[in-house]
């Protein structure tokens, strides 16, 4: 049986033996007598013979079992990174009443600023008209409210007069319907009826008194001048009687048929009015009492509001002039995992007479001087990555300047470019370094260090998957192999580690019995 070094030298002298033997053969004829080539068959089989005799002995000579030996181990992953900081301050505008926003100036982007610097200063001409308008508005307001408050008062104390001079007016007026309807029509009837009869009275009168002077006169052969215009007389008091008559019967007619009926009407009719005009003022009166109420209710509110607004206006006005909340670098736009995607779209907006938006991330002020890296991560180099894990940083702008680092904190699920976040804190030299937010590098981390980790090749690791016990496990070497079940580590190089079911000096099958 073969010993490590023998197979090894088996093994590389293998291909050498074969050229010899495939040499000879090449030179055989020269240096051999003619006798010789009389036998060529043989001779070719006896070196085929001797080529497979050599390699039927380095097969054999490769054992059928691995060793588990113990080595030194050291698994890491790399991923890149970019360098972040974890002190900043965002400009985000947000107005409450004003929403037009202009730019009068902008710190560029990547300037350096110190607390208290103005970074953004915005116009305020519309703004200061505005607030003068709404002041104005607020005085219009107030003496409205005033005039409506003092208009209820009024009408509340009217309301309760106009409420019992309805109701008054309704009882007279129902009061002379029922007395014309009882009294005064047969009254005005029974009168019309007397005049008529009064003066048909006085013509008869006149006419007898006529016709007897008529008599008297006619028995005289002689008549007076004095006894004519006596007759004279009598006849046109008779015709005046007579006229009386008639006007009287044309006054009764007309009463009975016309003055009299409309007059009914007209005091029913007022009758119906007063009740109606009773029962709006008891429906309306209380209505318009409620409605002047919330007229002033609502005017309350405007001017509330109106006073909100113009303070909050006012507060606008203070908040034009941006200053730095804390010294730093000036990057446009929101820092999105470490990068400042924004920076084109702010630029062309941060300009004089440039309109922003509010409720958006204008700027953001780093400060340089305290940085960590975020590294992506994929899915399986998160199963592995935990934190306090060692990593070494190489920044892209800074070759042959590795840095150490670790893990501080990952993220639970991933971003929005797929990648799993993790921070590492950073070990540097803030005099020396040359390192901003933003930058970019390559994060090496220490996965595992152990100097005495047992890795076995992947292949020898069986796994039975549709078996109740599908657990990993290899096979032990002997005169029965045995199913030795095994924890597995980690994974580099095509060798796997085993954490737990071996030990140094076990010996396991390279290849499943029965195969």
């Amino acid at each position: 049986m073969y010993t490590t070094p023998q197979l090894f030298a088996a093994a590389v002298n293998r291909p050498l033996a074969v050229g010899l033997i495939a040499l000879s053969a090449l030179l055989l004829p020269v240096f051999t007598p003619v006798s010789v080539f009389a036998q060529p068959v043989e001779e070719e089989v006896v070196a085929d013979e001797a080529v497979d005799i050599e390699v039927e002995a380095v097969e054999k000579a490769e054992p059928p079992t691995h060793t588990v030996e113990a080595e030194e181990f050291l698994a890491t992953i790399s991923t890149t990174g970019v360098f972040v900081s974890p002190s900043y301050e965002e400009i985000l505008l947000q107005p409450k009443a004003w929403t037009t926003l202009k730019v009068v100036s902008a710190a560029p982007h990547g300037s350096s600023v110190m607390e208290g610097d103005p970074v953004l200063v915005l116009e305020t001409e519309d703004l200061d008209e505005a607030i003068v308008k709404a002041r104005k508005a607020i005085v219009t307001t107030t003496l409205a409210l005033r005039m409506a408050a003092d208009e209820l008062r009024f009408l509340k104390e009217t309301t309760a007069m106009d409420l019992e001079q309805s109701t008054r007016s309704a009882k007279e007026a129902a009061d002379d319907l029922e007395y014309y309807l009882t009294v005064q029509e047969q009254e005005d009837l029974k009168s019309a009826e007397l005049a008529l009869k009064f003066a048909q009275y006085r013509l008869e009168y006149a006419q007898e008194e006529l016709d007897q002077l008529q008599q008297m006169y006619e028995a005289d052969d002689l008549t007076e001048q004095t006894e004519e215009i006596v007759l004279k007389r009598a006849q046109r008091d008779v015709e005046q009687a007579e006229r009386s008559v008639e006007q009287s019967e044309l006054r009764r007619d007309r009463l009975v048929e016309t003055l009299i009926p409309r007059e009914k009407q007209q005091m029913q009719d007022a009758q119906a009015r007063s009740a109606i005009s009773k029962a709006k003022a008891v429906t309306l009166l209380p209505l318009m009492l409620q409605q002047k109420e919330l007229e002033i209710e609502k005017l309350q509110q405007d001017l509330t509001e109106k006073k909100e607004q113009l303070a909050e206006m006012e507060a606008d006005r203070g908040g034009m002039t941006i200053q730095a909340p804390q010294s730093g670098i000036v990057y446009y736009g929101r820092a999105a995992h470490g990068k400042f995607s924004e920076v084109a779209a702010r630029e062309k907006q941060l300009i004089p007479g440039g309109t922003v938006s509010a409720n958006s991330v204008l700027m953001t002020i780093v400060d340089p001087k305290s940085l960590s890296v975020l590294a992506d991560l994929t899915e399986k180099q998160l199963a592995e990555v935990e934190n306090g894990q060692l990593a070494i940083v190489n920044a892209h702008a800074e070759v042959g300047k590795p840095r150490y680092a670790r893990v501080n904190q990952i993220d639970p699920v991933a971003a929005s470019d797929g990648k799993i976040k993790a921070t590492l804190e950073l070990q540097r030299d803030v005099s020396t370094d040359q390192l901003l937010p933003g930058m970019t590098c390559d994060v090496k981390i220490r996965i595992k260090q152990a100097s005495d980790a047992i890795l076995i090749p992947t292949a020898l690791v069986h796994q039975d998957e549709f078996s109740e016990n599908s657990g990993p496990y290899v096979w032990l070497a002997g005169d029965e192999p045995q199913k030795q079940p095994v924890e597995l580590g980690l994974e580099r190089d095509g060798k796997r580690e085993v954490t737990s079911g071996l030990e140094p000096g076990d010996e396991i099958l390279k290849k499943a019995p029965g195969k």
